[in-house]
């Protein structure tokens, strides 16, 4: 059965409700009149979240110092723009626990998803605009495909069996398969419930960076984002990775904008080797 882009996007309209909590604290993280004691009440009102915000504000890319169990230093860590943000992406995140089955693991999603955030974040001192956008946009780029693994399994089996037989990556597949990628149907989600149009861009332009019409230097850093990952993950592949990720920074040309910034990629993705995945 052929389905489209805006079929899957009114299941997932149907299916997923926002956790109300985690809205309530985007809505006050972006409130300027809201004082930082009911900000830190509403965080500590939501203990998952709670749990989130003390471990990304002890990873690598936001500690400085010691450790810190007082979610008020984390939020004045964080920052209120970039609390938001990660509220309204767990929001999200938590509203479509309901989409879990055997092709799909939310934990390893979301793991994966923090640690791009954490690398973004990193990678955001080329453009600072970015900041406020990183931790979400890497949080929320599987969205496209949570829906497809739960709404037509077979097809994303069919579209796995095709990329690990041909050596072809699995959002191509997913066109050959399904007709378009998680990516093409994660940028359709994202618009459908109004997130920012820089965080829809993102994720669906995180595998063409190039094509993005606007909002490139988000788009860019994510792309890049990921890819640091599967460097840091992928060991015996390091030198290929390597070569890719030369190639990207080449392909967007902003490998001035990281010199210029002293972001040494190498030594970010050491860091992830070293532990930061736990942190994440």
């Amino acid at each position: 059965m052929n389905v489209s882009i805006d079929q899957m996007v009114d299941v997932a309209e149907d299916l997923v409700k926002f956790s109300a909590s985690a809205m309530d604290i985007y809505r006050l993280a972006g409130d300027e009149e809201a004082g930082m004691p009911d900000l830190v009440s509403s965080v500590e009102a939501d203990p998952n979240f709670s749990m989130s915000v003390l471990r990304i504000a002890n990873s690598a890319a936001y500690l400085r110092g010691e450790p810190t169990v007082s979610i008020a230093q984390a939020i004045m860590r964080i920052g209120r723009k970039e609390l938001g943000q990660m509220a309204f992406a767990a929001a999200c995140m938590e509203g479509m626990e309901v989409l879990e089955g055997d092709l799909l693991h939310l934990k390893s999603l979301w793991r994966d998803g923090m640690m791009i955030g954490g690398i973004a974040r990193e990678l955001s001192a080329v453009a600072p605009t970015v900041r406020e956008y990183s931790f979400a946009a890497g949080m929320l780029h599987s969205i496209g495909t949570m829906v497809l693994s739960s709404q037509i399994p077979d097809k994303m089996t069919e579209a796995l069996n095709m990329s690990l037989d041909f050596d072809l990556p699995l959002h191509l597949a997913e066109e050959e398969v399904i007709g378009f990628s998680n990516a093409a149907l994660g940028g359709a989600m994202a618009r459908r419930w109004n997130f920012p149009e820089p965080l829809a861009m993102a994720i669906e332009f995180q595998y063409a960076p190039e094509n993005a019409p606007e909002h490139k230097d988000i788009v860019a850093v994510m792309a890049i984002a990921s890819l640091m990952m599967e460097q840091a993950l992928e060991i015996d592949d390091f030198d290929q990775n390597r070569n890719e990720l030369d190639q990207m920074l080449d392909k967007l040309d902003i490998r001035a904008k990281f010199e210029m910034a002293n972001l040494d990629t190498d030594s970010i993705c050491r860091k992830l080797k070293d532990g930061d995945q736990e942190a994440a």
